[in-house]
């Protein structure tokens, strides 16, 4: 059942132009490209509804649990109400997660890129491990991201000719 789920969502979402004109672009065509593409862009595009929501991109960002907070990732707190979508975080994981096995993606090489420049900064092991680095990079890739994704899908619901509404009967 659960392949047949992912095939008509990869059937219904790739001919639709928010595919084609947002996450394919935002991604670089890399993470994108197969059934599991397109169920995270089906997770993406579920757990944010629309950018139009978002009178901001920081409260686009916070959304997605990616503005820190003390110089921190937002943590859960027992018996509080998180400000952000767990929803939202998870889809991004998972395309992150993509992007970590894909040696050639743009976005891993970013992530690369980015860990140098961690490490260059926090040369201490005991303070910032590999582990931690490899985290900063991720968060700021994933980051980088959502504020591409956040522009290609602002400009398209600008660009988006408003559905017709038909007439009502009087």
């Amino acid at each position: 059942q659960e392949a047949y789920a992912a095939a008509r969502i990869h059937a219904g979402l790739v001919k639709s132009t928010w595919y084609r004109d947002v996450a394919v672009l935002a991604a670089h065509g890399f993470g994108m490209s197969d059934r599991s593409g397109t169920l995270t862009a089906a997770k993406i595009l579920d757990a944010f509804g629309s950018p139009s929501r978002f009178a901001t991109f920081g409260s686009f960002i916070r959304y997605a649990r990616l503005a820190p907070e003390n110089g921190k990732a937002p943590r859960p707190t027992r018996g509080a109400v998180v400000h952000y979508s767990p929803k939202a975080w998870q889809a991004l994981y998972d395309l992150s997660e993509s992007w970590l096995k894909m040696t050639s993606c743009d976005w891993r090489q970013k992530w690369d890129a980015w860990k140098e420049v961690y490490r260059a900064k926090y040369p201490d092991e005991k303070t910032h491990p590999k582990m931690r680095i490899h985290q900063m990079g991720r968060r700021k890739v994933i980051r980088e991201f959502v504020h591409e994704l956040w522009d290609l899908w602002r400009e398209w619901e600008a660009n988006r000719a408003p559905a017709a509404v038909p007439p009502v009967p009087v």
